[in-house]
């Protein structure tokens, strides 16, 4: 079959019986509405066409007939009326869609919305249904650790009809679209805001979502650390460098087993030397010269909120000239 493109205006706006559609669209702003319990909300879908002109060629010489379809390169997007389309919700006991009006259940909860007609299939859209209260999200982490810092930051989503957002018992700020992102002050230690949705209606549903910040000093993790690989124990110690103010040194001594690798031999007193950087996070290098053994790598990790510190280390070691590397996880705790 030999295709022959031709460009027209879609200004031209041809006739329906010369279009054929080709995809139909859900618009929608976004991938996920969200609405309240018990609203309806009218879906709009757009039905993409092109042109198609079907045609054949007679050869007068022979008994052949060549058949050939003009398709047209642009598209013409117009509004489909829902009433003609068939919908599918995922979970009706969310919400349900019928003549392209969705009606939600005072229930909650999340629902795919999907419009078809024949055998075209729409673009899959999330409905999440908040019950009552406003629908509130906080961006992860919902607890974190910071490192001697004055400010922080609690941001996340709000969705809702009519509602009011605090933090800490202050109205805060958010934008069209439920976003919002405030600065807070942090003291040293556990620091927990309270962010509360509340609807302005009688009804006075809320919703609380709870952000801590753990500000620690770095006095906090001053003194020695224990830890755990999965083949051997190791320790590092961190202290105040003496020379450079406000720089924090970790050094210690890791030991791997080999026999993973096919070696019996264990290795000990590795060096484990570095620093804790401004943020938290640990980095060090790891290094062993020995008879016919040489071992380098690093080492890093951060402190986490249950109070122990995690990590990974890489190394890279030729024995008796043949090149290895190695990788495990570890954990460590303050003595």
């Amino acid at each position: 079959m030999l295709l022959i493109f031709m460009v027209y205006s879609c200004g031209d706006d041809p006739e329906p019986e010369n279009l054929t559609l080709i995809d139909l669209q859900i618009s929608a702003d976004s991938d996920t509405l969200l609405v309240k319990g018990g609203d309806k909300k009218t879906l709009l879908v757009n039905g993409i066409y092109v042109k198609v002109e079907n045609n054949t060629i007679t050869n007068k010489g022979g008994i052949a007939i060549t058949g050939y379809t003009v398709v047209n390169t642009d598209t013409v997007v117009k509004d489909i009326d829902g009433s003609t389309l068939d919908w599918y919700s995922s979970n009706n006991s969310v919400a349900t869609v019928d003549n392209g009006e969705l009606e939600s259940t005072i229930y909650g909860g999340l629902t795919e919305i999907t419009a078809y007609k024949d055998l075209l299939i729409s673009n899959t859209i999330y409905v999440m249904v908040q019950a009552g209260a406003p629908l509130l999200i906080i961006d992860p982490p919902v607890t974190e650790i910071v490192f001697q810092q004055e400010i922080g930051n609690v941001s996340g989503w709000v969705a809702g009809t009519d509602f009011t957002l605090k933090l800490n018992s202050n109205n805060i700020e958010f934008s069209d679209e439920g976003r919002f992102n405030e600065s807070v002050s942090l003291d040293v230690g556990e620091n927990t805001f309270d962010i509360i949705a509340t609807n302005n209606d009688e009804s006075a549903f809320s919703t609380t979502r709870i952000k801590k910040i753990i500000n620690l000093s770095f006095d906090d993790i001053t003194g020695n650390w224990k830890g755990e690989t999965a083949t051997r124990p190791f320790s590092f110690e961190i202290s105040q460098n003496e020379i450079i103010p406000f720089r924090y040194d970790i050094h210690g001594t890791l030991t791997i087993d080999l026999s993973a690798l096919g070696w019996s031999e264990v290795v000990e007193d590795i060096a484990v030397i570095g620093l804790i950087n401004y943020d938290g996070t640990i980095d060090a290098q790891l290094s062993k010269e020995a008879s016919e053994m040489s071992i380098s790598g690093s080492l890093e990790g951060y402190f986490s909120t249950s109070g122990l510190a995690t990590g990974s280390y890489t190394l890279s070691f030729e024995l008796f000239g043949i090149p290895f590397s190695h990788t495990e996880e570890w954990t460590a705790e303050k003595q």
